[in-house]
């Protein structure tokens, strides 16, 4: 796979990124839905996963559930209302997840040139090389 640019409002430029726009949009709905089935907390069918005023509340009442994504800030704030020391949990929760990433990279033959970068969204993740990684990159273990 080649190098990889954005494309600034892709959907609106080609049709295919715009395709995988409206599918993706209504598979994730649609997984709300059955969410909802799960765990009918929080309302999923109706607001789609969306920061709607009644799933700020339910977030309020019942704390985040293990579906909601801790680094966003309204997910984080809800559960620190709720239990400080999450925190800190949590924050090892993602060191752990790092040194897997890290050791997984590195096992397949990649060398990990950089950990806990932040990127857009929030995310973290390392950042490796492929001048390592020769043929193993295709023999994960």
């Amino acid at each position: 796979m080649g190098p990889q640019e954005p494309l600034i409002h892709g959907d609106a430029r080609c049709a295919l990124v715009a395709a995988a726009s409206i599918i993706a949009k209504v598979i994730g709905d649609a997984l709300m839905v059955e969410l909802d089935q799960v765990d009918s907390r929080y309302g999923y069918a109706l607001h789609k996963g969306y920061g709607t005023p009644y799933h700020l509340e339910a977030l309020r009442v019942h704390g985040p559930s293990i579906h909601h994504r801790a680094n966003w800030a309204r997910v984080r704030d809800a559960q620190l209302a709720l239990d400080p020391s999450w925190l800190e949990t949590n924050g090892e929760k993602g060191r752990q997840g790092e040194d897997r990433a890290s050791n997984y990279l590195a096992a397949c033959g990649y060398r990990v040139l950089a950990r806990n970068v932040r990127v857009p969204g929030g995310e973290s993740m390392p950042f490796a090389s492929t001048a390592d990684a020769g043929d193993r990159r295709s023999k994960a273990p």
